[in-house]
């Protein structure tokens, strides 16, 4: 229903869904709820024996997972000829992956991809993002791996 409505010194014409009166003001209650918020909700799992962290964070009606790990570590600078080769490998897969692929100062090799979840999130949902993310980059951090092991 629209009416004429008085918000301090100005007449508004206005749908009501619902109005609060005080002193002679009109409060208008918005139309939608507020926006609901659930998360960041985090856990860890273990796959390509690397231990992975899962996070995902949910506001309204948009929901963003992120899943990273360390996948291997750098060969040691003793044995320049497979780090310098491993250092390669990350190169061109960087390519690939983008920034989702670093080596840290400290010579871990780490993995990091996000995906966008339909919310509300259900484990469901979950788990096909992560499955995702995982089956997608399955060959190439399993690549990565074994030539940091070789």
């Amino acid at each position: 229903m629209t009416r004429l409505v008085k918000i301090g010194e100005q007449v508004l014409p206005l749908r009501l869904q619902s109005v609060g009166v005080e002193d002679g003001e009109v409060v208008v209650i918005p139309l939608e709820p507020p926006m609901t918020y659930r998360g960041p909700v985090g856990f860890s799992f273990r796959y390509l024996d690397t231990e992975f962290r899962a996070r995902y964070l949910e506001i309204g009606k948009a929901a963003r997972l992120k899943v990273e790990g360390e996948i291997a570590r750098l060969p040691e600078a003793a044995d320049k000829a497979r780090r310098n080769r491993v250092l390669a490998l990350v190169d061109v897969v960087q390519e690939d992956v983008g920034s989702g692929l670093s080596v840290t100062e400290a010579g871990a090799i780490r993995f990091s991809a996000e995906t966008p979840l339909q919310a509300p999130v259900s484990a469901e949902r979950l788990m096909v993002g992560i499955t995702q993310i995982l089956a997608w980059h399955k060959p190439l951090l399993r690549l990565i791996q074994e030539q940091a092991a070789a």
